[in-house]
Formats: C-alpha cells, sequence, structure tokens
C-alpha cells in the first residue's frame, strides 16, 4: 500500500477535526491561550506515527492496535483516513470508563479492550485483568503506543504483545 500522509495533508484533516469531550482541554486551562484539544496539541507526534505506519501498511485487509488507546485520537484520525477506513481497529490498556468504551464504538467502530499491558508493575496484580490482548498470533498489521510506554514500570512485556499480535 505504502500511502504517503504528507504533512500538508495531515494539517487539513486537523483543521477539519472535530475533537470529542475526552480529547478537549478546559476553557481554564492555564496551559493554552487558545482553545486545544489533544489532536492539535500533539499534532507532531500523531503525524510522524500515522505517516510512518501508513507507509508500511500492505495491501489487503488491516488490523491496527493502538495501546493506551485514551483520549482516541489516534484511532479516531485513523478511522478517518482512506488506507484505514475499513480496517479492524482496537485499543488496549487499562482504566478506560465505559462512556468512553461506548463512545469510541459509536463514534469509530473501534473496540476497547481491557489489558493490563504492564504486568510488572504490581499496582494491578489483584484485580484479575488479563495480560495478553485477545487477538491471535500474528493478526496485527500495525500496533502504535504513543500514549503509555512512559506509565509503565517495564515495557517488556508490551514489547512482547506488540510482537505477538
Amino acid at each position: 500500500m505504502a500511502y504517503e500522509l504528507t504533512r500538508h495533508e495531515f494539517n487539513r484533516i486537523i483543521r477539519a477535526y472535530r475533537p470529542s469531550r475526552y480529547e478537549t482541554f478546559g476553557a481554564q486551562d492555564a496551559r493554552f491561550t487558545t482553545p486545544m484539544n489533544h489532536a492539535l496539541k500533539c499534532r507532531d507526534r500523531l503525524h510522524v506515527a500515522l505517516r510512518s505506519g501508513l507507509q508500511r501498511l500492505s495491501d489487503g485487509p488491516q488490523t491496527i492496535v493502538d495501546f493506551g488507546p485514551f483520549p482516541g485520537s489516534l484511532l479516531r484520525l485513523s478511522r478517518g483516513l482512506q488506507p484505514t477506513k475499513a480496517a479492524r481497529l482496537f485499543g488496549a490498556g487499562l482504566m478506560a470508563s465505559p462512556e468512553f468504551v461506548q463512545f469510541m464504538k459509536q463514534d469509530a467502530d473501534v473496540e476497547i479492550l481491557t489489558v493490563n499491558l504492564d504486568p510488572a508493575g504490581q499496582q494491578f496484580a489483584s484485580k484479575g485483568y488479563r495480560e495478553t490482548v485477545p487477538l491471535p498470533d500474528h493478526s496485527v498489521q500495525l500496533v502504535f503506543a504513543l500514549e503509555i510506554v512512559e506509565h509503565l514500570t517495564s515495557p517488556f512485556h508490551l514489547m512482547s504483545e506488540a510482537y505477538r499480535i
């Protein structure tokens, strides 16, 4: 497929993007002098990730997973791009509210999976969360992890799951 997401095209997409309530920063947030949302604030990182991922996608059916998907910007942007409009999209991680899970399903046809991607960090050991992504081996064409690695005690399990799926 080797789709090239240019900076010009991505900027056009960001200008037309309608952030969800999960992505919008409050007007009282002193960090910003103009109205701001997650996709706009992180536009450079999102562009690099999407451009890089889309260049590597092969033809055929696509399954894409975002580890640590909150607040949903990457997956919502992916759904709007021509090469990934028909892809199966998943988010995997912890702490997603039922409202966020429902919103992502209704808004972008994204399934949010509850998975502990950091079992080395013992804070969730007693919760009984699954530690593997419930997708078959080698079934995913692209995995993102833009909003999670810095929160992990150890990234090794996340990396092995990304490789496995």
